[in-house]
């Protein structure tokens, strides 16, 4: 599988002289991120974990911070 990756981050698709700006910089991302995942895949594993968890617990914060502005307006209809 590693030795795919390789073959594939270093075939000549991937030559980035003729590309736009902007799709050399995310040829050029990509194969960074393949590069870390090929040098140490556990602590890409984790850190995409770590971040995954990260994304949950703003979406629950989010979801909390609506019901509780529904409520604030709830109540100040009820007053009106």
């Amino acid at each position: 599988m590693v030795d795919t990756l390789y073959d594939e981050v270093n075939a000549p698709h991937w030559i980035t002289s003729d590309m736009s700006k902007e799709d050399k910089n995310m040829v050029d991302k990509t194969l960074e991120e393949t590069k870390e995942i090929i040098d140490d895949p556990e602590a890409y594993a984790d850190q995409e974990f770590e971040e995954e968890i990260g994304s949950q617990q703003k979406a629950s914060n989010i979801i909390k911070k609506a019901a509780l502005i529904q409520k604030v307006v709830q109540s100040c209809q009820e007053q009106n």
